[in-house]
């Protein structure tokens, strides 16, 4: 039997379209390649959204070819799409440079005799994870001046609600207690289908599942985050997780007209004490940029004390990366990467700072863990591990004899907290 084997650079969308590739794949009646062993097909979903992610999606490509003689290489992604796209001549062993993944998908099909029209819409499993991204938008027409994604991306396109609620039942159905609903630009979802204001609809929907453990939002923008999703979320606590991802970018003004973010630093913090004030215990996670083209010391201490007041229990730190193509590659005064890297590990330093602070406020609250391993403790007891609805990292003691597997939620009184995770005791 032929073998195939993925390698996935970027975003929880990518990882989604790749178990996509995947599922078709086996259904065509290949399996995936042993570890070790060469495959006869191979497939890269590239990133092209830093240096650093166009880099190590060159390195995987070429990789691939290396260990995999006489291989059909396959590349994919944001790299196959973007302005970089002609860089990839440079590498030997590339058999098809696939710009469009549902081209590419129907392609697949008919080489695998498969009816594309017969096929799942969506998937039945993710394999190798607890939980279930779900991708239900593509496409971004925000036109941030850094971000090269609108180059790389379809337009806005938001798969249909039913569509949606049949894949989360089938991915329940595999095991999955929780799903995340994933998004290129979450908040935009359902204004191509004419139904502004359908992802509140649509988490009620599936809050109501009786199979289906919880859903969780991706990465969506302040603005987008509304009073309906708001108490939806505060009147559901156990099925909709107490979680936002707001990507803030920048807690200076000028720097975020410059960006083209839509809302000014105190319009974030409003919106985020709004969010506070309607779900209680909220946990909220997100993205900051450090050194933007014309990013002031006093710009950049501004971002730090904005990220205190927001009070973000996990942040995701990036130093600016240019991107050819996008308008901040041509701007001014560009700051030095030895200064981007400093304020990264400062706001980073200041990441976990907060992070441990949040994971101690929730130090005698119970809390429910997906679990996603069980192992021994370091007194040989066992111990399950997984994040819970708040999003923070959770060890769980458990007392034998325990029946506890990968995949269940598991409620637990938390007991302490060391350095941002949790350790509690069931």
């Amino acid at each position: 039997m032929k073998t195939y084997r993925t390698v996935t650079l970027g975003c929880k969308v990518n990882q989604y379209e790749t178990r996509q590739l995947e599922e078709l794949l086996e259904r065509g009646g290949l399996e995936r390649a042993a570890q070790g062993d060469a495959a006869d097909l191979a497939v890269v979903n590239t990133c092209v959204v830093t240096a650093e992610a166009a880099r190590q999606s060159r390195q995987a490509i070429r990789r691939l070819a290396r260990e995999n003689p006489g291989v059909r290489l396959i590349v994919t992604g944001c790299y196959a799409t973007g302005p970089e796209r002609d860089g990839l001549e440079a590498i030997s062993g590339i058999a098809l440079v696939a710009a469009d993944k549902d081209d590419l998908r129907r392609r697949l099909a008919d080489q695998l005799r498969l009816d594309p029209e017969a096929l799942p819409r969506g998937i039945s499993r993710f394999a190798g994870h607890a939980r279930a991204w779900v991708k239900i938008q593509d496409g971004c027409d925000q036109g941030c001046t850094y971000c090269i994604v609108p180059h790389t991306r379809p337009r806005l396109a938001s798969r249909p609600p039913d569509d949606v609620v049949g894949e989360v039942r089938r991915l329940c159905a595999s095991g999955h207690r929780e799903v995340v609903l994933s998004g290129i630009h979450l908040g935009r979802y359902g204004e191509d289908l004419g139904q502004p204001g359908a992802l509140p609809a649509l988490v009620q929907r599936l809050a109501a599942l009786d199979d289906l453990g919880r859903v969780r939002l991706s990465s969506i923008e302040a603005p987008e985050v509304t009073d309906a999703l708001l108490a939806l979320m505060a009147g559901h606590p156990e099925r909709i997780c107490p979680h936002l991802h707001l990507p803030l970018q920048s807690g200076d003004d000028g720097v975020l007209r410059a960006m083209g973010r839509p809302y000014t630093a105190a319009e974030f913090l409003d919106r985020v004490a709004r969010a506070r004030h309607l779900v209680p215990h909220l946990a909220l996670t997100g993205d900051v940029i450090a050194g933007f083209p014309g990013e002031s010391d006093s710009a950049f201490e501004r971002t730090c004390e904005v990220v205190r007041l927001a009070a973000f229990s996990r942040l995701h730190v990036f130093p600016y990366s240019p991107r050819a193509g996008t308008p901040a590659a041509a701007m001014p005064d560009q700051i030095p990467a030895p200064e981007r890297r400093r304020r990264a590990d400062r706001l980073r330093r200041l990441g976990h700072e907060l992070a441990a602070q949040f994971a101690a406020c929730l130090v005698g609250r119970r809390v429910t863990v997906l679990v996603e391993q069980v192992t021994e403790d370091s007194h040989g007891g066992a111990q399950a591990e997984g994040f819970d609805e708040h999003y923070v990292r959770t060890r769980v003691a458990l007392a034998p004899p325990t029946d506890v597997r990968r995949c269940d939620l598991l409620t637990a009184r938390a007991d302490s907290s060391d350095e941002g995770t949790l350790l509690a005791r069931a």
